[in-house]
């Protein structure tokens, strides 16, 4: 299967007012390497830095939305914050279908999974203290 970033050079992928961008990972491959996903199983960094070359291409005609599937490395941070993150994000949809509101949405929850596992670090010694005060 091509990468995404060879797609977006090649052929006109702009289809509609914003890119959907989702990358899946092999179920199969990751159950076989590990019973639970607390830990990166496959390393996927030469692939997001593509993917991310591809984003930035397509971000400059269109809002892109990104997803990525449990098994695509085998790291769900956090899994019932990111259920939760999802059911509000489709509750807004629902209420107002407006891309823009729903990229303002998202980065308020990215903002607020950075909040909760810099509290949670903090919490439990692993980090300082910061006083931003």
């Amino acid at each position: 299967m091509p990468s995404p970033l060879s797609v977006v050079e090649r052929l006109d992928v702009v289809t509609g007012p914003f890119a959907y961008v989702r990358r899946l990972g092999d179920r199969e491959s990751v159950d076989a390497l590990t019973k639970t996903l607390d830990h990166i199983v496959i390393d996927r960094g030469p692939e997001v830095e593509a993917d991310a070359l591809a984003i930035r291409v397509l971000r400059q005609r269109v809002l892109v939305v990104a997803f990525v599937n449990n098994h695509y490395a085998g790291y769900v941070p956090e899994a019932h914050l990111r259920r939760e993150y999802r059911r509000r994000l489709w509750r807004a949809w629902r209420a107002r279908p407006n891309p823009s509101v729903l990229l303002v949405y998202a980065l308020k929850c990215a903002m607020h999974y950075h909040q909760h596992t810099m509290a949670r670090r903090m919490s439990s010694g692993r980090t300082p203290v910061y006083n931003s005060f």
